[in-house]
C-alpha cells in the first residue's frame, strides 16, 4: 500500500509500514547529521522527532521536515 507523505514541502510516495530515520533522510537528499521532525502521525504519535536508529510507523499525510545540523 503506498502512501502519500511530505518530506520538506516535497510529496513523495512510501511503499512500507515504517519509515527510519535514515529512510527520510535520503528522500530529502541529505548527508551527514540531520534533524528529522514529523506530524500528522498516527494517533497514538502524531508527533515527534527520529533521531538515527529509529522509526516510525507510516500514515499518510505524514509531515517529515529535516534539518541539517552542519555535521558531515
Amino acid at each position: 500500500m503506498k502512501r502519500t507523505i511530505v518530506v520538506n514541502g516535497k510529496v513523495k510516495l512510501w511503499n512500507q509500514m515504517w519509515i527510519s530515520y535514515e529512510d527520510v533522510r535520503d528522500l530529502a537528499a541529505l548527508s551527514g547529521d540531520v534533524t528529522v521532525q514529523y506530524s500528522r502521525g498516527l494517533k497514538q504519535n502524531p508527533q515527534g522527532t527520529l533521531v538515527q536508529g529509529q522509526n516510525v510507523r507510516v500514515k499518510s499525510g505524514m509531515v517529515f521536515n529535516i534539518a541539517w545540523t552542519g555535521n558531515a
